[in-house]
């Protein structure tokens, strides 16, 4: 009989102690588990793109002819085709930057002006021929296209004008005569050169330049 209870004792022990086990390990996991989802990709950086380029010829303009960019304003009293004191015209710059994603400065230069360019004939970045473009200075216009108008075909115009006269009269009439014989004999062109650079992003943010 006592045998019987302390088998009897023996069982209760061991209910108890699984019944313990079971409780520690439930506390574990409630405890110290956790759901966890490691998530793995591809980084990516995508960088602006850059594309400048221009649909202008850029050799040997003819100032007296209008056609593709040039146009020569009309006038009366001078044979077709021919630049002489009281004429006037423009030409325009057509700038690529179709894909392009950033801010960009061009500059325009007239390049390879032949000799025989009349000295009263000058060129202007506004219609209204006020504002010169040195020739002295390599015949350079710049301006500014922001990243928000690239991605389009960015018109550029340069006007020029021989004025009919120039002060001192006196002085400039044999000028221009000289001038006009010259340049009748030898022409007168010139070649472009377009530069495109993009514009520091720690620089001041640039709106486009107008076109006048």
């Amino acid at each position: 009989m006592e045998k019987d209870t302390r088998k009897s004792n023996n069982t209760g022990v061991i209910a108890i102690l699984a019944i313990l086990l079971i409780a520690v390990l439930a506390f574990g996991i409630w405890a110290w588990s956790k759901y966890t989802t490691t998530l793995t990709g591809d980084s990516a950086t995508t960088v602006a793109k850059w594309k400048f380029g221009t649909e202008t010829t850029l050799t040997d303009l003819n100032l007296a002819t209008t056609g593709g960019a040039v146009v020569f304003d009309e006038v009366n009293n001078v044979k077709t085709d021919r630049i002489a004191p009281g004429t006037s015209g423009h030409f325009t710059v057509a700038l690529d930057t179709a894909g392009t994603e950033v801010a960009l400065e061009y500059v325009i230069q007239l390049t390879g002006m032949t000799d025989s360019k009349p000295t009263n004939l000058h060129f202007y970045s506004d219609k209204d021929c006020t504002k010169l473009i040195d020739t002295a200075d390599g015949a350079k216009y710049s301006g500014y296209i922001s990243q928000d108008d690239t991605g389009t075909v960015h018109n550029v115009t340069i006007y020029w004008k021989w004025a009919y006269e120039t002060e001192p009269v006196a002085t400039n009439d044999p000028i221009d005569t000289a001038d006009g014989e010259a340049a009748a004999a030898n022409g007168v062109t010139f070649d472009m050169t377009i530069t495109g650079t993009q514009v520091n992003p720690a620089d001041a943010q640039v709106t486009t330049t107008a076109d006048n």
